[in-house]
């Protein structure tokens, strides 16, 4: 697979198709590591987090969220 092959793929995989965004479960070093698999021709899984995880990550951005509205006055932005 070339490079160029290789980043299309990789961005298909860790880009939220709703809005462009990175996932939120994702870190850089699981994309690096799924970018060189691709490379040398032996994909790696990659797993997604747990809905407990997700559950908890939503819960402590709608407390921040939550925080700013509260100091600010106004919506988070």
């Amino acid at each position: 697979m070339t490079k160029k092959q290789a980043l299309d793929k990789t961005i298909q995989k860790f880009t939220n198709l709703y809005d462009g965004s990175v996932l939120p479960e994702i870190s850089v070093s699981k994309v690096i590591r799924y970018y060189e698999s691709l490379l040398v021709d032996k994909p790696i899984a990659v797993k997604s987090s747990s809905a407990m995880q997700r559950n908890w990550i939503n819960n402590l951005i709608s407390d921040i969220e939550d925080e700013q509205t509260e100091d600010y006055g106004g919506p988070a932005l």
